[in-house]
């Protein structure tokens, strides 16, 4: 992206600058200006690309609150140092690298001046859980290791984050009444915490570490599926449109809370520790666990279908969300099959390839059909392919999909790596296999166009690596054979299309990833 995109008009609609000196003394006197890291102008375009990229996948400020203008922005220049620096460094990251690496630097002295007295505010955690989901460039991170580097600082950011809500105590604010009059500040430390829980939940998930907050929720009042948009309005007013924001951010809220509780539930009945996901896989008692979701599943699409959110692409990253939680669900039953099955026949898959049998002739003799898991698997398969439609045709095409916060590419990449286990088990037959694997080479090709935009740090860049390894392995293991038979195709190993950032971007590059290859 270039200067011109964020420094356009037509970005955003921002009020007109007032020339107060005194709202200019209090601008002049930020940090980072006074450490020559950027200007006044500069500043104000930062935070209009941020209001229009970001904001509104993690709205910590409400409209009325929103530095947009000089009288707003001196007032934030005072009580918000921290949140302030992270707002410019999350805009800086696609758009100005040196003041992105510089402005960086600076933000992790301010954090350990937090481990070493410096006294938090609410501020304070916000910026925290905004750099966990939007991690800044680490130039002197080796490549290959950037991947762990950026879980274990998301991680570790986020725990940071509740230690601290803990010690200013406004994780009991979610426990004050509704009926209760309640200014900004505790409209603001209820979201404050509400956004720690969230991201604890999403990261721990999906790292597989245990959770920093203690307890079991959030104890909203009244917190079951159904009425959420009063209920959202009433538990997030500062967010309502009511309060004079573009959107309904607080039924976004609302929605992202509501599918972070199924997947806390869903990791607490399927994947508490790995001896009880072994016993229900051998077991097979999680066939009674997901008929219940799929009963919270239904319920939430019924609750919410009818909702639609104005700002792009809030929707498409509720469906997304949605899908997920369902492929973390329903997987179970595809990985139970393949641990019972590889178990059953392990002597048989340690012949070569060439010797043995397909894997789809081992994993599903009788079709996916004949197999007691096809119900959920069929269900992991379709949430899988509706989830990277969504990345396709709504995502990439709307200009979205580099900017998302890092937890959506993980997101993303499970669902391919999904798909392609479905291919390569042989669960679906060969003209299904042809349009997965279709799906499979847009989903990469996606990913590769916009990694040769990117710098070498973003996170697609990874992923793409990450995918092409998997096939390659895949594909080795098999020998290169077509999934549903024994017969052997001379086809080249797929390679990594190359580039000056990483990988080249056309679709060409992907087409060794068809069904007729794999």
């Amino acid at each position: 992206m270039s200067s011109s995109d964020v420094d356009s008009p037509e970005t955003v609609n921002i009020r007109a600058h007032v020339g107060d000196s005194r709202y200019q003394e209090n601008i002049l006197d930020f940090a980072l200006i006074k450490r020559g890291l950027l200007n006044p102008t500069l500043l104000r375009t930062f935070l209009s690309n941020y209001f229009v990229r970001h904001h509104h996948y993690l709205p910590l400020v409400p409209y009325f609150r929103a530095a947009l203008t000089d009288e707003l922005l001196s007032e934030f220049v005072v009580q918000e140092l921290y949140l302030l620096t992270a707002m410019v460094i999350v805009a800086s990251r696609y758009v100005n690298q040196l003041v992105n690496d510089r402005c960086w630097k600076y933000m992790q002295q301010l954090i350990s001046d937090l481990v070493f007295g410096t006294d938090p505010s609410v501020g304070t955690i916000e910026s925290l859980l905004l750099l966990s989901e939007k991690i800044p460039r680490m130039p002197g991170v080796n490549t290959k290791c950037l991947h762990y580097h950026e879980e274990r600082m998301s991680w570790t950011l986020i725990g940071f984050a509740i230690r601290l809500s803990y010690y200013l105590g406004i994780n009991q604010k979610t426990l004050i009444s509704l009926s209760d009059c309640m200014d900004d500040a505790t409209h603001r430390q209820r979201l404050a915490w509400t956004y720690c829980y969230m991201h604890d939940r999403q990261e721990s998930i999906r790292l597989g570490k245990a959770f920093w907050s203690r307890g079991s929720g959030l104890c909203f009042q009244n917190p079951d599926i159904g009425a959420s948009m009063l209920e959202s309005s009433l538990n997030f007013s500062t967010l309502s449109i009511s309060n004079g924001n573009t959107d309904d951010y607080s039924s976004h809220v609302q929605a992202q809370i509501e599918l972070m509780q199924i997947l806390t539930n869903i990791h607490d009945t399927l994947h508490p520790s790995r001896d009880r996901t072994i016993a229900l896989v051998y077991v097979g008692e999680y066939y009674r666990i997901l008929d219940d979701y799929t009963r919270s599943f239904t319920a939430f699409k019924l609750a919410w279908q009818q909702n639609s959110w104005h700002t792009f692409p809030l929707n498409e990253t509720v469906s997304i969300a949605f899908h997920y939680a369902k492929l973390y669900a329903y997987g179970i039953a595809l990985q139970s099959h393949l641990r019972r099955k590889t178990t059953k026949h392990k002597e048989a898959l340690d012949f070569p390839p060439n010797e043995r049998t397909s894997l789809g002739n081992i994993v599903f003799p009788r079709g996916l059909i004949g197999s007691p898991d096809a119900k959920f698997i069929l269900e992991s398969e379709k949430a899988a392919v509706d989830l990277l439609t969504i990345c396709i045709a709504k995502l990439h095409t709307g200009g979205a999909l580099a900017y998302l916060p890092s937890p959506y590419y993980g997101y993303i990449s499970y669902a391919v790596v999904i798909l392609i286990k479905i291919v390569f088990t042989g669960a679906v037959v060969a003209n299904e296999q042809q349009n997965v694997m279709s799906l499979v080479r847009r989903a990469i090709a996606a990913f590769v166009e916009l990694a040769g935009t990117a710098d070498k740090q973003h996170p697609l860049l990874r992923r793409i690596d990450q995918l092409y390894t998997l096939v390659k392995e895949l594909w080795n293991a098999e020998g290169g054979a077509t999934v549903g038979n024994n017969s052997n195709n001379t086809a080249n190993t797929p390679k990594r299309p190359r580039a000056e950032s990483g990988f080249s971007g056309t679709l060409d590059d992907t087409d060794h990833l068809n069904a007729d290859t794999v």
